[in-house]
């Protein structure tokens, strides 16, 4: 899947002002989810999570619900199910770490927030 979207700060420095942007990490998002592997994400500082469902919220922002196994946090709450921008995170690497347990709390479902789902466990 790809978009195009128009950078202002390209028009007015005279580069191309179309870039063609492709969504690998929200196929690495399905991937995590579907392999049962565990992601460290850049959101605001370096965080462990186990990717439970990938989508969109009703305006169309891409969206992932997460349980937070280590790292940062702004909730201070360094644990626990948290549903993370996707246009926020600004690194993606999916770790060679099994999921560390089988996650199902019908309390946490649906996630918050997500109208459409791209893909879950």
């Amino acid at each position: 899947m790809s978009s195009i979207n128009l950078d202002m700060r390209r028009v007015r420095s005279g580069i191309p002002a179309i870039v063609i942007e492709y969504h690998k990490p929200r196929s690495l998002y399905c991937q995590a989810i579907q392999s049962g592997r565990l992601v460290a994400i850049q959101y605001g500082g370096r965080r462990v999570i186990e990717p439970l469902v990938h989508g969109f919220n009703a305006k169309g922002e891409g969206l992932l619900s997460a349980f937070q196994h280590a790292g940062t946090s702004t909730s201070g709450s360094p644990t626990g199910f948290k549903t993370f921008r996707i246009d926020k995170i600004t690194q993606v690497e999916m770790l060679d770490v099994p999921l560390l347990s089988a996650l199902h709390d019908e309390r946490h479902w649906p996630p918050t927030g997500i109208s459409t789902v791209h893909c879950s466990r």
